[in-house]
């Protein structure tokens, strides 16, 4: 049996993809809410089953804690003794997830925005001290890989790098789509028209990165690049302003962060 505390914006998806790739059934899947209306929406939508109360999860073997990080100290619930509990708080050590469920075994994965269409990107970190088996370790990646890919980390601290890169990646793609729909109006395009162009070609690049990775992006790059070109212009202009050192700053801003808030 299967466990969702919390099942939010990224619960929810997690939780869709699990019951779309049929990886179990809906009524292996027990999801506690502390909204009932939440809880009848996904019973309706699901089959799973739903409860206001945490202490059913004792027959749940793995549950993945989906609250808020500042909901934690809130909890007034024990797992079974060895339960497998998979947080994807951001910012919370296992430290002070162990301290929290000191009879459970504690996992720690950083999924993303593409788990909502099957192309998210998770890294996962397990205790080192839990001594899970290679069984156990292959059925929670499994819940991650139902939505996307997944990236197996060896050192608690890389979840934060994950974080500032995929977790908070999509952001900062959506930050240059929408540069290019605020210079798109400029060119006279209408707010409509500079959207599409902008989604469509976020699109496309994503789906060529995706389908062909016989070719590095760098590579991708330079495909759609003629010598004297008028893209060749462009990338001149990112490399004049410094464009690796503004993505290199903002991804240390985004790590920087997590880790002040695993230490609040």
């Amino acid at each position: 049996m299967l466990g969702f505390l919390g099942c939010g914006n990224m619960g929810g998806a997690i939780l869709d993809a699990i019951v779309q790739q049929k990886l179990l059934s809906p009524t292996d899947i027990l999801v506690v809410n502390r909204e009932a209306k939440k809880n009848e929406k996904l019973t309706e939508k699901y089959g799973v089953r739903t409860t206001l109360d945490p202490t059913e999860f004792g027959s749940c073997a793995c549950i993945v804690l989906g609250i808020k990080p500042q909901g934690l100290p809130e909890l007034e619930f024990t797992p079974a003794q060895d339960t497998i509990v998979i947080s994807i708080l951001a910012g919370t050590p296992v430290s002070a997830l162990a301290k929290k469920f000191p009879t459970a075994r504690i996992v720690r994965a950083m999924p993303n925005l593409g788990q909502f269409a099957g192309a998210g990107m998770t890294g996962i970190f397990f205790d080192p001290g839990a001594g899970f088996s290679a069984a156990e370790r292959t059925f929670v990646e499994s819940l991650f890989r139902a939505g996307g890919e997944v990236l197996s980390l060896q050192q608690e601290g890389m979840i934060d790098a994950v974080t500032a890169i995929s977790g908070s990646g999509p952001a900062y793609f959506f930050q240059l789509a929408e540069s290019l729909t605020v210079a798109a109006e400029k060119q006279g395009f209408s707010p409509e028209e500079s959207e599409l162009l902008a989604r469509q070609t976020l699109l496309g690049a994503g789906k060529v990165a995706d389908q062909f990775t016989d070719l590095s992006l760098a590579q991708w790059k330079q495909k759609v690049m003629s010598p004297g070109g008028t893209t060749e212009k462009a990338i001149e202009s990112f490399q004049k302003n410094d464009i690796e050192k503004i993505v290199s700053d903002a991804v240390q801003a985004a790590f920087d962060r997590a880790q002040e808030l695993g230490q609040s």
